[in-house]
């Protein structure tokens, strides 16, 4: 049994040898690792305990002034930075810009929701005779006019006049002639009948059965220049269909700056403009003197 003892002494003087021997390059090995930001903190405040301290102190005090910077740059001052590659802060025009078009969609919406509401209410709830109904349509038109420019206008700041125009027979074929209108004088109104052909933008809109956005009227020779310059500057024209997609009218809306008008803008009043045929089908269908009966009421 004494030689197993002995070799169990022999292994383990070896082992501490081993240890003893490899000590100094574990310790090596650890120092040349480099160490975290809060491991170098820790190693300092134990070394320098009053250089530590003031480290502790400063830093939160640094911390907070540098977050008071951000917040006074993005949010007092408007600004976008980047903080560590984290984007803080947003464009005050593009913010602006986002929330104006929200808002001009919702009141798009909410404008074609109530004149759906209200068509049911002209064609169902009421049976007057032909002459009358054309009278009420046309003060339909003229309120849902009223009520989309106001409302577009307060949401985007940038339409300035509409008017819906209705096809009818005159010496030329059929000519354009004003229904319902909104910043449009009463002389305009019966002066300006142009034809359904090319040559104007409403008359070149009904002709091509097809939506027509004039981004500056100024450089467009179909505008028709007057002596003094228009107050406005874009223009938006959309044919009005009957159920045969047949033009029977114009819906056009008029811009106070160039550029106005974007796609949703066609898409609004294109759906605007389909409301509008359907309810001058209406007036088509309840008589077949329905032409006579808005001619007489355009004289009057």
């Amino acid at each position: 049994m004494a030689a197993p003892c002995r070799l169990r002494e022999h292994v383990t003087l070896l082992m501490l040898f081993l240890a003893v021997s490899q000590a100094p390059a574990f310790a090596q090995q650890e120092a040349s690792t480099p160490k975290s930001f809060w491991g170098l903190l820790y190693e300092i405040v134990r070394q320098y305990p009053a250089a530590g301290t003031i480290l502790v102190v400063l830093l939160p005090i640094a911390g907070l002034a540098l977050l008071g910077l951000v917040f006074y740059l993005t949010v007092k001052r408007g600004r976008s930075l980047s903080v560590f590659g984290i984007h803080v802060g947003a464009e005050p025009k593009d913010e602006a810009n986002l929330l104006a078009a929200i808002r001009k969609r919702e009141a798009m919406i909410a404008f074609l929701h109530d004149t759906q509401n209200r068509v049911g209410e002209l064609l169902f709830l009421s049976k007057p005779d032909p002459a009358d109904f054309a009278s009420q349509v046309f003060e339909f038109l003229q309120d849902r006019l009223g009520i989309m420019t106001q409302a577009l206008s307060s949401a985007a700041g940038e339409f300035r006049r509409a008017s819906v125009m209705y096809a009818l027979p005159c010496d030329e074929g059929k000519c354009l002639r004003f229904i319902a209108a909104i910043g449009i004088s009463d002389a305009t109104k019966r002066k300006f009948a142009p034809k359904i052909a090319a040559g104007t933008i409403a008359g070149e809109a009904a002709h091509n059965q097809r939506t027509i956005n004039v981004p500056d009227v100024l450089e467009d020779d179909r505008w028709l220049p007057i002596k003094r310059p228009p107050s406005y500057r874009s223009l938006l024209s959309v044919p009005i269909f009957d159920a045969n997609r047949e033009v029977i009218g114009v819906v056009n809306v008029d811009g106070k700056r160039a550029n106005t008008f974007e796609k949703d803008d066609e898409l609004f009043l294109e759906a605007f403009a389909s409301i509008v045929g359907f309810v001058l089908q209406a007036v088509r269908g309840m008589d077949s003197g329905s032409d006579m009966h808005i001619s007489k009421l355009l004289l009057q």
